[in-house]
């Protein structure tokens, strides 16, 4: 039997045999341990099982064999289905063989999936801790290091590992007979899959020879009664602090498909012939529509950059160029082509056409081209759905045509902006949307992005290594920002920028018509002042990837010349300076903010917490939805910090942050861990008073587009619920519930705030329920306050915990609405992986 177990080593492990466990109690060595499974997913380690003694071995190997975060799942486990209800995992461990300087963990697990386990056993890691001279007892799970510890003799010693309902407590004792001494307890949410052993090492050191005997399980009945009722008492009576709306704010970037193809409506890349051309004098990105003509780039005779496109066209043949490769994913509906051109010698007309192969969903012809630059618009009605669909623009020999600048828009467009992507941030209802970067904001001259958009010349964008068009500017971002209601965040160029640069961007917006650079706003077709408010001085200068990177005491230095030169122009403004997480890169914040803290009214932090696509779904579960606790805590030490550098309260804007995730499929746990940080913030009210969302589309984006679909994710959905109905007064609050552990610590499975109107007549309570698989049921209390009518309850869910839109199910992640009358003698239902606000209205009369 052994010899069979042996050459199953090769089998993932994530191929687990079911075999039986009796009711009651197992032996999961005897019957020569036929209800065990060998699972070993490289060859390396050894299984032999002899007279009810399972002796496990494990070889050196370069980085050792674990079992941790990212594509680390390589160490061995001796595993049996694991039991419904509760149980007890009992064994003895014996290490018969390691190193001085082995690095190893090895014992009792209870796995929760393949890529997630609890592990319980003997613990030797003297690179990282010397302090213990001798391997120690150790309880952990997957990404979660050290829930409890005990230093005790491990050479020989019995463990047992508990499941009560949630909790996972690991014991010890010296002998067979002795008492069970406690060691610590992990708190999870999933229940387990499989039991057995299992053996890790981590390091390049010697690996470990160990023995297991007496392994038993059993099942243990319930024996008291568990309460299950959370509590939730509000106290309106008492404000705890003031919530500052500006958190619930936006960021977008010129950054990958954040702009282009995401908030800007144009359709056409490369609409204004930029970058090299091919052997066929194609211009980058566009392609031979047609027979019978020659191409080249035109670097004397051009509209926009240094070339346009010229066409040669031979008698009687109809040519000109084609964009195949954009998969514009055109819908239903109208559409408006612009043309700038010109022509030398055609009689004929120039036929503009969306189409697929010989199928034409839409064609317009515009009759006659002068021999000057001109523009000329058609409209395109399409009546097809096509995501593949292609833009030409022909003409019929002989004669030339020369092509400046193109741009196909669909006609709804909001000055320029998406209209699915507008209407979708007019319900997200920002209060602020910082503007234009990010890392390529040091790189950025705000005045090549003003002016006639087909006249302004787009540049090679350093930072993300992408052509910038410039199509939109500032006074289309004003625009924007003034149709949805909301403030305009413009971060200025601290990078390569300078302090002239950065004050006359201020004058353009804010000063009066007959200032200099007033006076060019009012000519652009902007008379009266923007009046913007919030400036951000520079992004990140701490990185050495941004542009123009500067140390701590040079950056507070050139912030100050910034801050001086642009109050010179608008003593109104409010200024961010540049601040990091916590107090990393040489103490950053405690220099910036005790050298140049008393020019600014507040410092930036970013922070982006990070998932794998090679971790467990479990794993990245609870990894995401505990980072909202880690990001709290981070900004109330960050705000300390500040604090005590700068001397004085200097208020936080958390200007950046987001999960980070490959292939940015956004979950209903994203859209939990978004309302996790959102009430952190709403306690943090007055050290927290701006933040950003990054990004707003496609990059780490609350909402998708492809082509002329959009779709918005739970991030998305969580903002709606938040900047909406949330209020800007918090109520104390008191709440006893079920908790679970996370690699940011131990959090309550309920996240819970309320929030009151100013004029104390309308309540908010929001709930966000962790827990990926149970409901949990609360008292709600509410005090101070008393309620009157209907209450409206609005939950942000989907099927599972891992549920998502996509443009093929757009709505599978929602939000339900209903009104309702809320029985105080019956404690509420909140469902699993949830987020509910029950706004309630008061019945006091005033």
């Amino acid at each position: 039997m052994a010899d069979l177990i042996r050459a199953a080593s090769s089998i993932s492990a994530a191929l687990i045999l079911c075999f039986a466990i009796a009711a009651n109690a197992s032996d999961l060595l005897a019957s020569n341990g036929s209800a065990l499974k060998w699972n070993a997913p490289v060859a390396g380690p050894a299984y032999d099982l002899k007279d009810g003694v399972a002796r496990i071995s494990i070889p050196q190997r370069d980085k050792g064999y674990n079992h941790w975060i990212g594509p680390v799942t390589d160490a061995p486990m001796l595993t049996a289905p694991a039991p419904a209800g509760d149980w007890d995992l009992t064994g003895r461990i014996d290490l018969d063989e390691y190193g001085k300087t082995s690095d190893f963990h090895v014992g009792l697990m209870a796995g929760f999936s393949n890529g997630f386990v609890c592990t319980f056993g003997p613990f030797a890691n003297p690179g990282q801790h010397p302090e213990f001279q001798s391997p120690l007892l150790w309880l952990e799970t997957t990404g979660i290091p050290v829930a409890a510890k005990a230093e005790v003799e491990c050479s020989s010693i019995y463990l047992k590992l508990s499941k009560r309902d949630k909790t996972y407590t690991g014991y010890h004792r010296k002998s067979a007979g002795g008492d069970w001494i406690k060691v610590g307890e992990y708190i999870g949410v999933y229940p387990p899959e499989f039991v057995g052993v299992i053996a890790k090492t981590f390091s390049s050191e010697p690996g470990i020879t160990f023995s297991v005997r007496d392994l038993n399980i059993e099942a243990v009945p319930e024996t008291t009664a568990r309460e299950d009722i959370a509590s939730i008492t509000v106290d309106a009576s008492k404000i705890a602090g003031h919530i500052d709306r500006n958190i619930y704010g936006q960021f977008v970037e010129h950054m990958q498909r954040c702009v282009w193809s995401g908030l800007w409506a144009e359709l056409l890349w490369n609409r204004k012939f930029t970058g090299g051309s091919n052997d066929h004098g194609l211009i980058e990105s566009w392609e031979v529509f047609g027979e019978g003509a020659k191409y080249a780039p035109d670097n004397r005779d051009f509209y926009t950059s240094c070339q346009s496109q010229r066409i040669d066209l031979a008698t009687g043949q109809e040519a000109g160029i084609i964009k195949t490769d954009a998969k514009m994913g055109i819908k239903p509906g109208n559409y408006i082509a612009r043309a700038v051109l010109q022509q030398k010698g055609l009689k004929g007309g120039v036929r503009i056409a969306l189409r697929q192969g010989g199928n034409i969903y839409a064609s317009a012809v515009v009759p006659e081209i002068t021999g000057k630059w001109a523009e000329y618009s058609v409209e395109l009605s399409v009546k097809e759905a096509d995501p593949n669909a292609q833009f030409s623009i022909s003409a019929t020999g002989p004669g030339t045509l020369w092509i400046g600048c193109l741009s196909l828009m669909p006609a709804n467009n909001v000055g320029g902006i998406n209209r699915d992507v507008f209407d979708a941030v007019k319900r997200m209802n920002p209060p602020n949307i910082r503007w234009p970067g990010g890392n390529m904001v040091s790189g950025y001259h705000w005045m090549d992005g003003i002016g006639n958009p087909d006249k302004r010349m787009p540049r090679w964008e350093r930072a993300w290594n992408a052509w910038e068009w410039n199509d939109l500017g500032t006074d289309e971002f004003i625009a924007f920002c003034r149709k949805i209601g909301t403030e305009p965040y413009i971060c200025v160029n601290a990078g390569e920028g300078n302090a002239d640069e950065a004050a006359h961007w201020v004058e353009y917006c804010n000063g009066a018509p007959n200032t200099p650079y007033g006076k060019l706003r009012a000519a652009n077709g902007h008379p009266e002042p923007y009046r913007v408010k919030y400036w951000g001085i520079g992004n990140e200068m701490y990185g050495d990837w941004q542009l123009g990177h500067l140390g701590a005491a040079q950056y507070a230095l050139k912030s100050i010349e910034f801050a001086k030169a642009m109050r010179a122009v608008d003593g109104s403004i409010k200024l961010v300076g540049v601040g990091v997480p916590g107090d990393s890169w040489g103490h950053w914040n405690r220099i910036v903010a005790r050298t140049a803290g008393s020019y600014y009214d507040y410092i930036a932090v970013h922070d982006y917490r990070g998932l794998s696509i090679f971790d467990s779904q479990e794993y990245n579960y609870v990894n995401i939805v505990g980072s909202a606790q880690f990001e709290e805590n981070m900004l109330a030490e960050t705000s300390r910090i500040v604090d005590e550098a700068a001397g004085k309260r200097l208020p936080l804007a958390f200007d950046e942050w987001n999960v980070w995730f490959p292939g940015e499929k956004y979950e209903v746990r994203d859209g939990i861990f978004a309302a996790g940080v959102l009430q952190g913030m709403q306690r943090l009210g007055d050290r927290v008073t701006m933040a950003n969302l990054a990004q707003l589309v496609n990059v780490l984006g609350a909402i998708h587009t492809r082509g002329t679909q959009m779709v918005e994710t739970p991030m998305c959905k969580a903002f709606e619920l938040y900047s909406n109905l949330c209020y800007d007064n918090r109520c104390a609050i008191d709440s006893t519930g079920p908790s679970f552990d996370t690699p940011a610590g131990r959090i309550p499975t309920l996240d819970v705030c309320a929030t009151i109107s100013n004029d104390r007549k309308k309540l908010a309570l929001t709930v966000i329920n962790r827990d990926p698989l149970s409901d949990v049921a609360a008292k709600l209390n509410l005090e101070g306050f008393k309620a009157g009518g209907e209450a409206e309850i609005a939950v942000l869910n989907g099927p599972t915990a891992y549920s998502a839109n996509s443009f093929d199910a757009p709505n599978t992640v929602g939000i339900t609405r209903l009104k309702t009358t809320l029985d105080p003698s019956k404690p509420y239902v909140f469902e699993a992986h949830s987020v509910t606000v029950i706004t309630v209205k008061s019945a006091a009369k005033r």
